[in-house]
């Protein structure tokens, strides 16, 4: 038996591969397939035909059309989803009503023959329809961050302007309040510091 017979049909936790189960094999395929289309989780596929999840990956990469069923099976749950979500999203969902934790029936169905029904409210989601637009339209609706060309920001010089003003505060702070460099005025020689005429006493 060749190395990938091997693998195919070593034991699982539902048993050996007798010759019945080997015989079902293409019916497993086919169940998988069907499952996969209808929405259920390998997991629970897996419980249900009782095959492993390690031997069904290994039939998905011995028989490649049984690969291509199960990725069409896939794309074909997807589309169920966001059929869904579109409906979900376009037309809300209804809700029973509850108030104080109880139920509220709707006043127009009290005197119905049947029974008074619970007052239902539709709900949107707007979340939701972004998700979707996302999606569809990322280039219209998705969260980008561009820049122009025509208003590029140069960070190098911002940050050469940011340290030199940072540098003119801790000057100013070293020299103290009162100082030539916080005042502006430019410091004069004790020549020039006398009144007009003293030089000449």
């Amino acid at each position: 038996m060749s190395e990938q017979k091997t693998a195919e049909f070593a034991p699982d936790r539902f048993g050996h591969w007798t010759a019945e189960r080997r015989a079902r094999i293409p019916q497993y395929k086919n169940q998988i397939v069907e499952m996969i289309r209808q929405g259920l989780w390998i997991s629970e596929i897996s419980d249900q035909i009782q095959v492993s999840t390690g031997a069904i990956a290994t039939w998905r990469q011995q028989d490649r059309d049984f690969d291509t069923r199960y990725r069409e099976a896939e794309e074909a749950a997807i589309d169920v989803l966001e059929r869904e979500a579109h409906r979900r999203a376009m037309h809300g969902v209804a809700d029973i009503v509850v108030a104080a934790g109880k139920v509220v029936m709707d006043p127009r169905t009290l005197n119905d023959p049947d029974g008074a029904k619970p007052l239902m409210r539709r709900t949107y989601s707007d979340g939701l329809m972004m998700f979707i637009l996302k999606g569809r339209r990322r280039e219209v609706y998705g969260d980008r961050v561009e820049t122009d060309n025509k208003h590029s920001i140069n960070f190098s010089d911002a940050r050469a302007r940011l340290e030199q003003k940072l540098r003119a505060i801790t000057q100013r702070g070293a020299l103290g309040p009162g100082s030539s460099a916080e005042s502006g005025a430019a410091p004069q020689s004790d020549a020039g510091s006398g009144a007009p005429g003293d030089a000449d006493a």
